[in-house]
């Protein structure tokens, strides 16, 4: 089994992937589960941000794990009300400090929204010192019952520096090297590493590419790095740990909400 704890739908400059696309590539390539956040958030379009998600949630129900991709503008413009009464069932919030630029306040404020939801908060890593994995080194230890992960481990001698310090803070494989995966696994993190992809982006960075021949090498690439029971934990394990598979009624539920909007 498979499961991609980073996926993408919507609009990505001139690129749109939309939901259908997304889901159809993603059951061809053998994938049970997947998180998803909306790149459209960038534009800061929440109207179309929601109807992306509720489209990719109509059609993959509890396949499905929505990660609300939050930005400054929508925490202090309270836009994040909307966010959180439209009716998705957000298992996750992102913070990309390489889009947009986040105060020290404004992440403690995503801190606390995690908290008061009980779910995790993903950062993007790299692209600039602020967004580095040794830039949250102190919020995430000062929040040792939050969890948190560093999406792409960026840079990996940071990344591996605060999973060192901070138990609750994990990583996935989006955009990382295999000798980085490598690292990490003989490091003993394997219990805290999520398979992840960033799919559809790759199909932007790697035009002359077939994508499934590229998603499959991803994934055999990563498996041949490990153990058969390093392999189970990282491309499924963990990501059912932290996001357990929940019965229908929370889908029953959002279509009713869903029905009503």
């Amino acid at each position: 089994m498979i499961c991609d704890a980073h996926v993408h739908i919507g609009q990505f400059r001139e690129y749109f992937f939309p939901p259908q696309n997304v889901l159809d590539f993603l059951t061809d390539a053998g994938v049970e589960r997947f998180a998803v956040s909306s790149t459209t958030t960038c534009a800061e379009d929440d109207n179309r941000v929601i109807t992306e998600m509720r489209e990719i949630i109509r059609l993959g129900e509890d396949r499905i794990v929505p990660v609300l991709w939050l930005t400054p503008s929508m925490i202090l413009c309270e836009r994040i009300k909307r966010m959180l009464d439209c009716g998705i069932p957000w298992r996750c919030l992102k913070i990309h400090g390489y889009a947009q630029h986040w105060s020290k306040d404004e992440i403690e404020q995503c801190v606390t929204l995690a908290q008061q939801l009980h779910i995790p908060l993903l950062f993007h890593t790299g692209g600039c010192d602020e967004s580095n994995a040794g830039s949250y080194l102190n919020v995430c230890k000062e929040h040792p019952q939050q969890l948190f992960i560093l999406a792409h481990a960026r840079p990996i001698e940071q990344c591996i520096e605060v999973m060192k310090q901070c138990p609750n803070v994990w990583t996935d494989t989006s955009f990382v090297p295999m000798e980085y995966v490598k690292k990490l696994i003989q490091l003993g993190f394997y219990s805290r590493i999520l398979f992840g992809t960033d799919f559809p982006m790759q199909r932007i960075c790697y035009q002359e590419q077939d994508p499934m021949e590229l998603y499959n090498a991803q994934v055999q690439d990563t498996k041949t790095l490990m153990t058969k029971k390093e392999w189970e934990s990282i491309s499924h394990s963990n990501f059912e740990n932290i996001f357990p598979k929940r019965s229908g009624t929370e889908f029953a539920g959002y279509r009713n909400h869903s029905s009503k909007s």
